[in-house]
């Protein structure tokens, strides 16, 4: 003849539909009771902010809020030089100018978390990202890609940063990042750009003239 109430909160890995059962099982198995559950993955927005000269932000910072900008909060603090941010596979994603771990300089870093903050790490260490503008960084089903500007190159590891490798040179300060379908696209701070392979491979002009790009994105379609 008691009762209860239960809560139950969602956290999924990407922003869509979900389902689920509910079974609540006592001691008697004919009173165990089981309940359909649905709803909606409620999205994530993630953006960094680098430190600023008058103190009005003095270290980065990795911030996450909801689709609508509600909920905002600081994810992550004291960061050096959070220059991009992406997130899939359940993580999010972003790369620094230096190390954070009280340890000095650092050319740079790939940092992974869940999408709730928790379990950080660094996954590759030594990267020649630069200062801000800095890199790019981008997520695809297999593999976390970004740009390191100082030494004109892109790279591609897998999603928890194993076999990192250098898949494009000869770059002139690339920044942001994009992938879509079997390829992948960049800017570099020269005014072009470009597109490869997923590999790498066959790297195109695609633009020139342009002013300083900075970002990136791509669309599977788009309206007339």
């Amino acid at each position: 003849g008691e009762s209860c109430t239960v809560s139950v909160e969602f956290t999924p890995a990407s922003y869509a539909p979900l389902s689920g059962t509910l079974t609540a099982a006592g001691q008697d198995p004919a009173a165990t009771a089981a309940v359909a559950l649905t709803g909606t993955g409620v999205g994530r927005l993630y953006c960094t902010n680098d430190a600023d000269g008058d103190g009005t932000y003095p270290v980065g910072t990795v911030i996450v809020a909801n689709r609508d900008g509600s909920g905002q909060r600081e994810l992550f603090y004291g960061q050096d030089g959070p220059d991009a941010v992406a997130a899939g596979g359940g993580h999010v994603y972003w790369v620094t100018d230096n190390d954070d771990f009280g340890q000095g300089p650092d050319p740079g870093v790939v940092k992974r978390a869940n999408l709730n903050g928790s379990d950080p790490q660094a996954i590759v260490t030594g990267q020649n990202i630069g200062a801000p503008p800095g890199g790019g960084v981008v997520v695809d089903a297999s593999y976390v890609y970004w740009t390191a500007y100082n030494n004109g190159t892109i790279w591609r590891a897998s999603l928890d940063g194993t076999g990192a490798k250098i898949i494009v040179t000869g770059m002139n300060g690339p920044l942001g990042v994009a992938v879509d379908g079997g390829f992948i696209y960049w800017v570099c701070y020269n005014g072009t750009v470009w597109r490869a392979g997923l590999d790498g491979g066959a790297p195109k002009l695609l633009a020139t003239g342009q002013d300083h790009p900075v970002g990136v994105a791509t669309v599977d379609r788009h309206p007339d």
